[in-house]
């Protein structure tokens, strides 16, 4: 089996309200999670605390200069608009609907847009990184309005941004489709982090998730859904970040993916 780029999840029912509620802080997690076919057994967390029980002294903390890539261009563009206009937070600390329309209609403007080109698309990325800027602290609730804390700024917005989501935010919190599998996933990153660091060149992104399901029980060879999961989240947002890169081809050819220098470096110190 080959997987194909799905370019979506199939967003309905409750996969629709968990992006709905997607930058709700403190999101939360809904107590059944959508069956993927994942191993129900304790084998897969026993292996997940093998980098949990590494010193983090013997993993060094990201320090890397700012970037440019969408991620960052996306949180800049935001900081932007709730610097510079008075934007109130609904009682549930979300923002409005009003909020992201017009996001949208900004974005639409700006280079930023034509790396999506989707609305949709647009608007769940707008969410996960309002997300991440809240758990970093750019982003508070100041007596019901959205305000933006300049002195964490001080720092490289991208370690900033890339710590927070690498290893502060709970990955159920911005993959909200599957709460379950966003928890496993996160715990257990580093094993995809050391996959990707052993491809010498492209690699067939299917390839790489049938060797993280064998070495975690994380999904069965040739999963399309948890391929799909992974696919639609953390490798897009590796590739937000600049980590990775997808080689494009035609329709119906395989999806490769390939870890970028910039990319490498990053994982190497990644902790």
């Amino acid at each position: 089996m080959t997987y194909k780029k799905i370019k979506k999840i199939n967003c309905s029912g409750k996969e629709k309200s968990a992006f709905r509620n997607l930058d709700i802080f403190q999101y939360q997690h809904n107590s059944e999670s959508i069956d993927s076919g994942r191993n129900s057994t304790s084998t897969f967390d026993l292996i997940g605390k093998y980098y949990s029980q590494v010193p983090a002294a013997a993993i060094p903390r990201l320090q890397i200069a700012d970037i440019d890539c969408f991620a960052v261009d996306l949180a800049k563009f935001l900081i932007d608009k709730i610097s510079n206009k008075l934007t109130l937070l609904r009682s549930d600390n979300s923002f409005s609907d009003e909020f992201y329309n017009s996001c949208i209609d900004e974005v639409k403007s700006v280079d930023l847009y034509s790396e999506v080109n989707d609305p949709e698309l647009m608007v769940i990325y707008i969410k996960q990184m309002i997300n991440l800027l809240r758990r970093c602290g750019v982003l508070e609730n100041r007596s019901g309005i959205a305000e933006i804390k300049s002195s964490v700024l001080k720092r490289s917005l991208f370690g900033i941004l890339f710590n927070t989501f690498w290893n502060e935010i709970d990955w159920s919190d911005i993959f909200p489709s599957d709460p379950d599998a966003a928890e496993d996933l996160k715990k257990n990153r580093f094993f995809m982090r050391d996959i990707l660091l052993s491809c010498s060149a492209r690699e067939k992104l299917d390839t790489v998730t049938n060797e993280f399901y064998e070495l975690t029980g994380f999904g069965k060879k040739n999963d399309v859904f948890m391929t799909s999961f992974i696919d639609f989240y953390l490798f897009t947002w590796l590739k937000h970040f600049g980590i990775i890169k997808y080689i494009a081809g035609s329709c119906n050819s395989p999806v490769y993916i390939m870890l970028t220098d910039r990319g490498r470096q990053i994982l190497s110190c990644a902790g």
